[in-house]
């Protein structure tokens, strides 16, 4: 995702990023009638870029903070690099 706005009038940028996946799938040969097994193995974010999932510019304020608040970038990161596998079943139809 590039550099887009953060306001209306497009005086705050958003920081860009880019995040890789890898997913590899292999369908295990079953005889007839009894359905289709798969085993499954993924990468998120592959190269473990931190980023930022959910970025948001508004006020906001903590205690000692001025009575106006602090307008700011305020964002959920990313998530780390994160790995599964497993096994799908399908039934046959």
């Amino acid at each position: 995702v590039g550099s887009r706005a953060g306001t209306e009038d497009n005086h705050v940028k958003l920081e860009p990023f880019t995040i890789f996946d890898l997913v590899l799938r292999y369908k295990i040969p079953l005889a007839p009638p009894t359905g289709r097994l798969e085993a499954f193995f993924s990468i998120r974010n592959l190269t473990d870029t931190d980023w930022r999932q959910a970025q948001f510019y508004y006020e906001s304020r903590l205690p000692g903070e001025p009575a106006g608040g602090v307008a700011d970038i305020h964002f959920v990161p990313g998530t780390p690099r994160m790995f599964m596998g497993g096994l799908t079943w399908l039934f046959p139809t």
